[in-house]
């Protein structure tokens, strides 16, 4: 005989109960691994980490900062320089070095005249400053192959700090005369480099 209509409505009711039932059990178990990300529970993923930050751009510098540091590194590069030329051991070095001092004591001559076409009134130091003395001191402590390689491993240092700084001025410079002058004798700076980084691997 077929059921009647009473019977539908109740089997209809029980289906509907079942379900909810079913999805109220679930919930718990859907909700679980989203928990265990967030709170960073064993076995579960960790979470996304940001990229790292670039390194900012090397910042501007400023007409005096320039002067101050191309002066006190030409003073020393040139003392440095003398002393090479007359104490080192291997004559690709003894050349370098001279070269050195001719090279930075036109550079040196070229400053003063941009200085003296110069908006920005600025003076140049005359003496070395506290950390380029105790260079040389070390320097002429040095003997034989080691002074060498000392002579060698510090215009290395110095001239990737001189490449730096005239780089930096030579494109954002605030005076035009000194910023010619800066762009001038960056590549004269570079060729040192060249000659550094060959010398470093004899």
């Amino acid at each position: 005989m077929p059921r009647s209509s009473s019977h539908l409505v109740l089997n209809a009711r029980a289906a509907r109960g079942l379900s909810l039932g079913l999805a109220v059990l679930a919930a718990p178990l859907i909700a679980a691994p989203a928990s265990a990300q967030q709170s960073g529970a064993p076995g579960a993923a960790p979470p996304a980490r940001s990229a790292p930050a670039k390194p900012s751009a090397a910042k501007d510098v400023t007409t005096k900062e320039f002067v101050e540091k191309a002066a006190v590194g030409a003073l020393f590069e040139i003392e440095a320089g003398k002393l090479a030329a007359e104490r080192a051991q291997r004559a690709e070095v003894k050349q370098f070095a001279e070269r050195i001092v001719k090279d930075h004591s036109a550079a040196d001559k070229d400053m003063k005249d941009a200085l003296a076409k110069a908006k920005a009134a600025v003076q140049p130091p005359s003496q070395l400053d506290a950390d380029h003395r105790r260079k040389i001191e070390t320097l002429r402590a040095a003997q034989g192959a080691s002074f060498d390689a000392l002579y060698v491993s510090m215009m290395k240092e110095d001239h990737e700090e001189d490449e730096d700084l005239f780089g930096a001025y030579a494109k954002s410079g605030e005076d035009p005369a000194l910023k010619a002058f800066a762009q001038k004798v960056l590549k004269v700076i570079q060729e040192h480099a060249q000659i550094v980084a060959k010398l470093e691997k004899k």
